[in-house]
């Protein structure tokens, strides 16, 4: 009773890309067959597809991923290089050394049948979809027919406005703003304004943002992620685009000034207190205990806070290690910056920290910030 959409028979050229990551947000569960030649270095493909795959695993334990080692690959493969940090040893089951063996055990897996919940990818659509909702039906559909993307068994046949909308996402962020600027004489100002700040986390590299959720949920302790931004608001997309289907009000960006930072009590309580702030959008005032308890109660009603770190602030390694290990509730975003590495974080243990790949190419950051400028003026 499965849909199974093979690459090498669904995939068409010209368009295969946008059609493999719809299929990547948009499927039940996965199969991934690894062979010796997948874990080469200059063969990064699998590994980038595994990595979006295991980011909708992180972000939902019961989506199914099922890697197989097939002709001859061991696990041991698929420890380092391109497929380090996955996490998908863990996954792999030794009796799937046959086809019968691998199809048994996807039969097996209920959540594959009755999936619970709705796609990230369907989520952020239906919140576009709804401010779309004042446009001309027929004019979407005609709008959806031109961009022409496989959404295979996923194509919602009786909503013009989600198919829109699901093929948008699929566009680059300037490429889905000309689409939008073309129903700018037929809709509703406030509305688009609104489409384009869903569409902003377009322009975070996937391999790069889906790397976030698996540092900061991770139960044993999480990861400092540190990426060569030097702005917050770079640092901000790339977050939302990590969790993208989450209603942004549970997203809270706190970036503690750090004016000193050779006392470790003191850089606490200001980390503490700008989270709360960043929290309930005031003052937070009260003793380290209670911003602690505050802090604690956000994380258990849903609320993520991320700690916005500018490395240019000079503190001493021992200082951060004792931070982020003795408080597993910060989720710790490093910019590093587009120079060379500051001294302190060069000195961390890698375990501390975990570099986003790829980094951002020069001047990213400022074509980002005008692509949105622009995109907002002709909006």
């Amino acid at each position: 009773g499965f849909d199974v959409l093979l690459d090498r028979k669904r995939l068409e050229s010209g368009q295969w890309i946008r059609q493999l990551y719809a299929w990547i947000g948009l499927c039940q569960g996965a199969v991934i067959l690894l062979s010796k030649r997948a874990a080469e270095p200059e063969r990064f493909w699998v590994a980038r597809e595994a990595s979006l795959l295991m980011w909708r695993k992180a972000l939902d334990p019961r989506f199914e991923v099922i890697p197989v080692l097939r002709h001859g690959a061991t696990p041991e493969d698929f420890d380092s290089g391109n497929f380090r940090d996955l996490g998908l040893r863990s996954l792999l089951n030794p009796d799937q050394d046959t086809p019968e063996a691998i199809v048994d055990f996807v039969r097996t897996r209920s959540s594959l049948e009755a999936p619970s919940a709705k796609t990230p990818l369907e989520v952020v659509a239906e919140k576009l979809a709804t401010q779309l909702e004042h446009i001309g039906e027929a004019l979407l559909e005609e709008r959806a027919n031109e961009m022409n993307i496989d959404l295979g068994p996923w194509n919602p046949k009786k909503s013009s406005y989600l198919r829109f909308a699901i093929r948008l996402l699929q566009l680059s962020y300037r490429q889905a703003v000309r689409k939008l600027q073309g129903l700018g004489d037929y809709g509703d100002r406030a509305r688009l304004a609104n489409c384009l700040d869903l569409l902003a986390p377009l322009h975070a590299n996937p391999e790069a943002a889906t790397i976030l959720p698996r540092l900061y949920e991770r139960k044993d302790g999480r990861v400092a992620a540190a990426f060569n931004s030097t702005s917050t608001s770079t640092a901000e997309i790339y977050i939302r685009r990590a969790y993208w289907h989450a209603d942004s009000r549970s997203l809270n960006f706190a970036q503690p000034s750090l004016e000193t930072g050779e006392n470790y009590d003191a850089v606490r309580r200001q980390v503490f207190q700008t989270a709360v702030e960043a929290l309930y959008a005031g003052d937070a005032p009260g003793t380290l205990e209670e911003l602690r308890q505050d802090l604690q109660e956000a994380e258990e009603d849903g609320q993520r806070v991320f700690i916005l770190w500018n490395c240019s602030k000079q503190i001493p390694a021992a200082v951060f290690r004792k931070l982020q290990s003795e408080n597993p509730l910060f989720r710790f975003f490093l910019l590093a910056g587009d120079a060379e590495a500051p001294l302190w974080l060069t000195q961390l243990e890698t375990s501390c920290y975990r570099e986003l790949e790829p980094l951002l190419e020069e001047g990213e950051e400022r074509r980002i910030t005008r692509e949105r400028d622009r995109a907002q003026r002709m909006i």
